[in-house]
């Protein structure tokens, strides 16, 4: 079994250093599991990339019960973007197409 781990890396985002594929001190994580995923398909490239997106979510914050407004604000944060950015980066297989 896979586990992508998505860090929240705002304050690191202003530094040179590469993103780690370990978690950084600190920092929240989210567990996301791929195991059960076949990234040659279609349908489980969108499943992962909304796993992805829940995980970023949570690294940064939100919950399922948070207002559409803080979510939206968080969508556009470099917490967001660089936390499934680092996810990507950490999966073990690439997924066909490009999102």
């Amino acid at each position: 079994m896979f586990q992508i781990l998505a860090s929240a890396l705002a304050a690191l985002a202003a530094s040179a250093a590469a993103p780690s594929a370990t978690p950084q001190e600190g920092y929240r994580t989210e567990a996301v599991q791929i195991g059960d995923l076949d990234l040659a398909k279609p349908d489980d490239q969108v499943r992962l990339d909304r796993r992805l997106d829940r995980a970023a979510m949570e690294v940064c914050g939100v919950y399922q019960g948070s207002l559409r407004e803080l979510k939206l604000v968080v969508r556009q944060s470099a917490c967001y973007r660089d936390a499934l950015a680092e996810a990507k980066a950490s999966l073990p297989v690439r997924p066909m197409a490009a999102r």
